[in-house]
């Protein structure tokens, strides 16, 4: 156990670690380090995730006091106690201290070593208490160290269930404007207690009662002389008095606070008081973003705690932009229920005074309802704040919802929230009606894609496609298709919009037309109508015909050819040349005739003859991976394990560096193409203007570019060859870099302390299956070395994978490979990786990921390339993750 003693928790952790240290040191034997216990993972005890029965049921070996004031507790809450034990759970110390269930338990413990641990447990069962007397143990003594003075019915522990808990509060002096609005509402409620008991208070009485605790307590809370002292009353009076004090004493004069832990069904509110609330939200009035705040916020925000928490540091680039929306919706609510509470106690405040004699009606009137009472000034200040700070969530919640059209934006902001929706129904629906005729069909299809669409997807799931006023569902099961379709075209018609049947196609297909294209998912494919096909031909025939164009003329040519170019194979490709020629006619003389160049009557000749092709809807995943590099003397690649390169000619020296890179890959399809026949091959390249050239199918920025980019993707259509081009960092792409400068090539490795961190976080892998003998960080290592006879196999990627965990530093240009390979392996892996911005690949791994990724911190003493002895030269500019990854789920 001492070994697990000397584990680094993260950062946040860390002094609650320390605490739990000197604990076991207080409470354990002395040689309690040399307890020998198995360092089981997480995954081996419960699998990938905790059950609520199995977490429920945990216990561990600290007392529970002790480990509830080590986490910084003050109360012990079920919620706060689940906390702890979720800490627990992440060290291989605190798995190492479960003594309960005793399953659990003994996968910890060896059969040998288990006597000595049960054998203390037996010393400090006492202490091992549970969650509900830890907490009241907690609450007693933290009521005895601020000096309060608890009633009897308080000072024992409580055997009944309850499902809420307290907590008590040191009363201070001008703490805060809201303390004393809590402290002058304490004092009113007393005060209207004492003078119900003076007014049923009998002159003829000459016999007083004994003082009980609740008088004891009144008079704590009293100021000195407000309750006099020859006070009388009789018998039933004075019971009666003493359990409307207890009733009082129990359920306001106690302001500890007090949550419930587990969700009630929302409640109806009271119609005076959603009348009150709808006022002061100004909710179904145009001025209802028009509540102040500003100038009372500063009251009621302190900090720490009592202001909006700031996202960790290390947590901020996980966090995904999606939950925005999310957490606006939650703010709302919160607001929301807090404006309601505040409207409930002032309802019920009025009830009090409404009830109490006009002596007393007059003394609250002067100070707690006069508008010039600190009371008053509290109260209003703090609704204020509340609604104005609302108001503001809301308008963001509602700018989620509006599209980019400038003038359905100010239709859509001059229609208020309602008392249940963002907009008001009513007239969103009459917005909707006016706006979506044939007067304004953009609009029309802007209210339709934010509003329809949304609240679809959102609402049933159902996978849509919009584009104008046409809808494409999708499903891979057609009973659920029809069923869907059937709520969408209710869904649209309460919207108001009119279904025009005669061209929808309203059963499950295989194949359909949708926005001028034939989708067969049955084969696969998509083309052009027949139709479509002929209208296009027609007019190129008509251009080539008459060998002159205009301005126009091409426009309308471009328009036609530049929609077939998602559907035609190297449609893009072959529209450059056109597009280059069109942007040299002169727009201002825009119906006048040009002769037709050369190179647009071959390119147009080529589209009669291939503009009926299909292509693939969906293009199977890469199976060959090319990285590329050129420098000022040559070029490299790697393609698979197969390493190339070639030197530059002298004339080829003087090149520019988009012309090397995009040539690079010319070289490599040109030798080997012949090869990947039939394949899809991923090329990466550190080269932005390569990435754009082969991804867009070439450019009308540069001529020579796009004759390369002409060469290389006639090549790879030669070879049936499908190119998908990606960006690599330069800093990331080693190989290919080192083989174009003629240079070793670079190993990294990872120091052992920052290796010992990750393994203790994770468990330590059984093998390194991107490594050498130098480099390996276990004994059992893969090397792409067939010299190496002391590794475990040459070359990773030749066998299957099956490990309980292995470890994962490929080259960077690697990775996309390695994630291909997970998908036919099994078992777990720490996978090290790159980062930088737009990373291709993160969705893929995203999907395997197993926790959220470990960022290695300071590279420059972490990171070493051993060919030279030195971290790599971008250092500085590098970000390295570990990220812990199922093999087997098929990406």
């Amino acid at each position: 156990m001492g070994t697990l003693a000397t584990w680094e928790p993260p950062p946040d952790e860390a002094e609650f670690f320390r605490k739990i240290i000197e604990i076991l040191d207080e409470v354990y034997p002395e040689n309690w380090r040399a307890w020998e216990v198995n360092d089981v993972s997480f995954e081996d005890l419960f699998g990938k995730s905790i059950s609520s029965d199995d977490e429920n049921r945990l216990r561990f070996a600290i007392p529970t006091v002790d480990l509830a004031l080590a986490y910084g507790c003050s109360s012990l809450s079920e919620r706060k106690y689940k906390q702890i034990k979720r800490t627990l759970l992440r060290w291989p110390l605190g798995r190492a201290l479960i003594y309960a269930p005793f399953a659990t338990m003994k996968k910890v413990h060896p059969t040998e070593a288990y006597n000595d641990f049960a054998n203390h447990l037996l010393t400090i069962k006492n202490r091992l208490i549970a969650q509900k007397d830890a907490a009241q143990l907690l609450k007693n003594q933290y009521t005895d160290e601020v000096g309060l003075t608890p009633s009897r019915s308080r000072s024992e522990v409580s055997t009944a269930p309850s499902t809420s808990r307290k907590r008590s509060h040191s009363p201070e002096p001008n703490q805060s404007v809201l303390k004393e609005f809590m402290e002058k509402q304490t004092k009113l409620l007393t005060e209207l207690l004492m003078v119900v008991k003076e007014s049923n208070r009998t002159p003829g009485s000459v016999e007083s009662p004994e003082p009980d605790e609740t008088w004891e307590l009144e008079d704590e809370l009293e100021p000195e002389g407000s309750v006099p002292n020859d006070w009388e009353a009789p018998s039933i009076v004075e019971q009666i008095s003493r359990e409307a004090a207890e009733q009082e004493e129990e359920n306001f004069l106690d302001f500890a606070p007090d949550t419930k832990e587990s969700e009630a069904k929302i409640g109806t509110a009271d119609d005076s008081i959603v009348k009150q609330g709808a006022h002061c939200q100004r909710l179904g009035e145009p001025a209802w973003q028009n509540i102040r705040f500003a100038d009372v916020q500063k009251q009621f925000q302190a900090t720490p705690v009592f202001t909006s928490l700031k996202t960790n540091s290390n947590l901020a680039t996980a966090t995904p932009s999606w939950l925005t929306v999310t957490l606006l919706e939650k703010m709302d609510a919160c607001l929301g229920a807090i404006t309601h509470g505040l409207l409930q106690q002032r309802k019920q405040f009025q009830e009090i005074y409404s009830k109490a004699s006009l002596e007393i009606k007059s003394h609250i009137s002067k100070n707690f309802l006069a508008s010039d009472s600190a009371f008053r000034r509290t109260s209003d200040s703090l609704l204020q704040y509340t609604c104005g700070e609302r108001a503001e969530i809301i308008q963001q919640r509602r700018s989620v919802y509006k599209p980019s059209n400038k003038t359905l934006n100010e239709l859509l902001d001059a229609i208020p929230p309602s008392k249940t929706h963002l907009f008001s129904e009513p007239q969103l629906s009459e917005l909707i009606k006016e706006q979506g005729g044939t007067a304004s069909p953009e609009m029309a299809v802007e209210i339709e894609k934010m509003l329809c669409c949304g609240a679809i997807e959102r609402e049933r799931g159902i996978r849509i496609v919009v584009y104008l006023d046409d809808f494409l569902l999708l499903h891979q099961n057609p009973n659920i298709l029809t069923q869907q379709c059937q709520f969408v075209q209710t869904h649209l018609l309460e919207m108001g919009w009119c279904i025009n049947y005669r061209k929808s196609t309203l059963s499950p297909s295989r194949i359909v037309e949708y926005l001028g294209i034939i989708w067969d998912t049955e084969q696969n494919i998509k083309r052009l109508p027949k139709e479509k096909i002929q209208k296009c031909a027609n007019l190129i025939e008509t251009t080539l015909a008459n060998r002159h164009w205009s301005w126009w003329l091409a426009k309308v040519l471009l328009g036609n050819l530049n929609f077939a170019t998602s559907i035609v194979p190297l449609g893009r490709l072959h529209c450059r040349l056109i597009q280059i020629a069109a942007n040299k006619l002169p727009m201002e003389q825009r119906h006048k005739k040009f002769q037709l160049s050369e190179h647009v009557i071959a390119e147009l000749q080529w589209w009669i003859k291939n503009i009926a092709h299909s292509s693939q809807i969906h293009q199977k995943g890469a199976t060959i991976f090319i990285t590329t590099d050129a420098a000022k003397r040559g070029w490299g690649a790697t393609v698979g394990n197969t390493q190339l390169s070639g030197l530059w000619s002298k004339e080829q020296m003087g090149w520019h560096s988009n012309r090397k890179e995009l040539v690079a890959v010319f070289e490599v399809i040109k030798r080997v193409g012949h090869l990947m026949r039939d394949q899809s091959v991923m090329i990466q390249s550190d080269n932005r203007s390569v990435v754009a050239y082969i991804t867009k199918q070439g450019g009308t920025q540069s001529l020579g570019l796009l004759h390369i980019t002409q060469n290389i993707l006639n090549l790879a259509r030669k070879y049936r060859i499908t190119l998908v081009a990606r960006y690599l960092p330069g800093k990331y792409n080693l190989s290919a870099d080192s083989l174009s400068r003629l240079k070793e090539l670079p190993e990294w490795s990872l120091s052992p302390k920052i290796c010992q961190r990750i393994f203790n976080l994770w468990g330590k892998p059984e093998v390194d299956l991107f490594a050498s003998a130098r480099s390996a960080v276990v004994p059992l290592y893969v090397s792409e070395d067939a010299r190496d006879k002391d590794c475990l196999f040459v070359d990773a990627f030749s066998q299957y994978w099956n490990f309980k965990i292995g470890w994962l530093f490929p080259p960077p240009a690697l990775i996309p490979r390695v994630l291909r390979h997970l998908t036919h392996c099994s078992g777990i892996y720490l996978l090290v990786v790159p980062k930088w911005e737009r990373t291709f690949w993160k969705a893929e791994l995203a999907q395997i990921a197993l926790a959220r990724p470990f960022r290695i911190p300071d590279l420059q003493n972490n990171l070493l390339d051993l060919r030279t002895g030195r971290p790599p030269p971008a250092i500085k500019d590098m970000c390295l993750q570990v990220w812990k990854v199922r093999a087997g789920t098929g990406l």
